[in-house]
């Protein structure tokens, strides 16, 4: 949920809201990230990992306003 919050955030395009969605992502979603991946790989957290991954490399591919 947090990284939804963070993406939707970002989304928004509005300066304040981009800046506390990155802050959001770089502080709380990519610090939790290794903790998710040191239990052996569980399925849910790998495919959770992979979500997160995805939609914020796909906003590099999209122009900026």
């Amino acid at each position: 949920k947090l990284n939804e919050h963070a993406a939707a955030l970002f989304e928004t395009g509005e300066e304040a809201e981009v800046n506390a969605g990155l802050s959001i992502m770089n502080e709380l979603v990519v610090a939790c990230i290794p903790l998710l991946l040191v239990d052996e790989m569980e399925e849910k957290d790998m495919v959770a990992v992979e979500d997160m991954r995805n939609r914020w490399c796909s906003y590099l591919g999209q122009e900026m306003e």
